[in-house]
């Protein structure tokens, strides 16, 4: 039964990612090189740079809301631009894009080692919508990883509250932080947005 627990938010999330369907659907994986996925990589991250007044509108924003994610010095806050910090986070492990049900364009998932970054497409780019921890090499900015306790999630973060998943949830400035618990080990971490929600 627990497993099944651990397993209802990933497959939600893969549900919404992909509901609608696409004509145009390109996966990414292992060593297998792929132009189209080169290419739009490459654009992502020229955008970061462009001049465009709806860019530099989000650039101008806060570095981050809520809690937010670390990795190679780089900060991945829930609902922030990805294209800043794309490049900086190597080549994706896998890539996985679906037309998106809620927004107009893709939806983008991006597997690192460790983590996976999940988009949502937006006029001015793609926008962070999940960060998944995968494993216990990658952990929370207040230390909790893949393996911790309840005591030290607790310690971190408080009591939190219960969703009808199961799920402990924090929120912190329109996002939350979701872990799943069996016993009193953390065996999934996941930032996620709230835009849906509202």
């Amino acid at each position: 039964m627990k497993k099944q627990k651990t397993i209802i938010p990933l497959i939600l999330l893969t549900i919404f990612l992909t509901a609608c369907g696409s004509n145009e659907v390109n996966r990414i994986s292992g060593d297998v090189t792929n132009l189209t996925q080169e290419n739009k990589i490459n654009d992502l991250n020229q955008s970061a740079n462009s001049t465009n007044p709806a860019q530099e509108t989000i650039t101008n924003q806060p570095a981050h809301k809520g809690y937010a994610f670390s990795h190679k010095g780089e900060t991945l806050a829930v609902d922030a631009d990805f294209a800043p910090v794309l490049s900086s986070l190597g080549e994706p492990r896998s890539y996985f894009e679906a037309e998106s049900c809620a927004f107009e364009g893709l939806d983008k998932i991006y597997t690192y080692s460790g983590f996976e970054v999940n988009t949502y497409p937006q006029p001015n780019g793609d926008f962070i919508a999940a960060i998944i921890l995968k494993d216990d090499t990658v952990k929370t900015a207040e230390g909790i990883t893949i393996g911790s306790s309840r005591r030290e999630m607790e310690s971190a973060y408080g009591a939190g509250s219960v969703n009808d998943s199961g799920q402990i949830v924090y929120h912190k400035d329109g996002m939350k932080l979701c872990f799943i618990l069996s016993g009193d080990d953390v065996i999934s971490i996941e930032y996620l947005s709230t835009m849906l929600e509202e």
